[in-house]
């Protein structure tokens, strides 16, 4: 792992660890897919609580470039979990 790798955080992803810098998002193999879902025509999915941004290597389709932000509550009523 180089120095700029280290420096980068991290983001756990039903088991995966996914890059949290757009600058530097983690090369994955395209099975990803099967954990987090089908993107969008824009590149995202959401999978638990985190927005995953993927692509496609132009050279081996085989591989995607995937990066993921947190999701952050709109406001204070979301962040509590409601049993019916």
């Amino acid at each position: 792992m180089t120095r700029a790798q280290e420096l980068i955080k991290y983001t756990s992803i039903r088991g995966t660890q996914v890059s949290a810098c757009m600058f530097s998002p983690s090369l994955l193999h395209a099975s990803v897919m099967q954990n987090f879902g089908v993107p969008d025509r824009h590149g995202t999915v959401i999978v638990d609580n985190h927005t995953v941004y993927m692509r496609r290597d132009r050279q081996n389709p085989n591989l995607m470039y995937v990066y993921a932000f947190k999701n952050e509550p709109t406001n204070a009523t979301e962040e509590w979990c409601v049993l019916l």
